[in-house]
């Protein structure tokens, strides 16, 4: 589920508070990958195979690109 993609139902379950949209989940993670220029502020992403609190759908926060001698790296802040 993402922000632009909340139906009715959905509407009304954040605004009664059974659940929270993704970008008000609460635990802050920062993450690394191999490098992804798809990978943007405001949209989410699908993390696996790091443990069942972090595992699944997150909304990030903030993402920095970089390239040097070593490659291209995406470092992100997300909410779990």
């Amino acid at each position: 589920m993402s922000k632009e993609e909340l139906n009715e139902t959905e509407l009304d379950d954040v605004a009664g508070g059974t659940i929270k949209p993704p970008a008000l989940k609460t635990g802050l993670t920062s993450n690394s990958s191999d490098g992804s220029s798809t990978l943007r502020t405001g949209t989410e992403v699908d993390l696996a195979g790091i443990g069942d609190r972090f595992d699944g759908t997150q909304y990030v926060k903030g993402v920095t690109h970089k390239t040097d001698e070593d490659g291209y790296d995406t470092k992100f802040d997300s909410n779990s």
